[in-house]
């Protein structure tokens, strides 16, 4: 359970980086490493809400929307793996009792993390973005909407929603300024969300470098929880689409770019959660 909070309300890949930390101090077995690595990535509510939702679609509405379509789509994607069976006690050797820690040095070391965690993501990201912007210089999205031009949507819809599936930042933007219907933009762009892009995937399996999982399987698990987020996006997009076609300013004062009350003591209590599962 503690993965998939940390996935839902941390975003990428914090899900992934925790199941990595619980296997290496063997608190789970292989088996239920690699189940829950299945279903707890998912994006930040910050991103969804405030760059998605908010900047780019220019509707906090809408990106409630969104952020409910992506969360209840990540669970169910964790109920269509339930019938992978798993064994608590497979490959967990005993361990010797380790004496605990003074919270400094568990703050330093906390720390320390997510620094790594963040230049990791950082280059990952650029990388991917040199690449997106490589292949658009030399025509290849333009080669790409050409050989799908019978397709009826936009060139323009075409070219970001693939750059989306390498580097997903710069695909949402592209398909927010794309001149399709609002409907169809959105559930790219939730598609996006769930999916991730394969930089994305790049830093998830980045942090799983100590955890033997085939790739193959975990990008099956990205597509599932892709679909199940756009279909669930389907039945809650008339509740935002009113709003949703109302322009908001990006730093407007009744923008819904800060997190709610629920949310900061939701993220709180993780943290406390955390610092005190680190000190037992």
């Amino acid at each position: 359970a503690f993965p998939l909070a940390a996935g839902l309300l941390s975003g990428y890949p914090a899900g992934a980086n925790t199941v990595a930390q619980l296997y290496e101090q063997r608190r789970i077995s292989l088996s239920e490493a690699r189940k829950v690595l299945l279903f707890c990535n998912a994006p930040g509510p910050l991103f969804v809400l405030g760059t998605a939702g908010t900047t780019f679609f220019g509707s906090p509405a809408l990106g409630y929307a969104m952020l409910l379509a992506v969360f209840v789509g990540t669970i169910l994607t964790g109920i269509s793996y339930r019938s992978i069976p798993t064994d608590s006690n497979n490959q967990m050797p005993v361990l010797p009792t380790q004496k605990k820690e003074p919270f400094s040095l568990l703050f330093s070391s906390a720390v320390k993390d997510a620094l790594l965690t963040s230049a990791q993501i950082g280059g990952f990201l650029v990388c991917f973005c040199v690449l997106q912007e490589g292949l658009a210089q030399a025509g290849f999205f333009d080669l790409l909407s050409n050989a799908l031009s019978f397709l009826p949507i936009s060139p323009e819809f075409l070219q970001a929603f693939s750059g989306g599936l390498l580097e997903m930042t710069k695909g949402i933007h592209g398909v927010s300024l794309s001149p399709d219907s609002l409907r169809l933009r959105a559930s790219a762009a939730v598609f996006l969300l769930s999916f991730g892009g394969f930089s994305i995937f790049g830093q998830i399996l980045g942090v799983l470098r100590n955890v033997p999982i085939s790739p193959f399987s975990l990008l099956s698990a990205k597509i599932r929880q892709a679909f199940f987020s756009v279909l669930v996006f389907q039945c809650f997009y008339f509740l935002a689409e009113t709003q949703a076609q109302k322009a908001v300013p990006v730093f407007s004062t009744h923008t819904a770019t800060a997190f709610p009350t629920l949310y900061g003591l939701l993220s709180v209590l993780l943290l406390c959660s955390l610092l005190l599962e680190r000190q037992k």
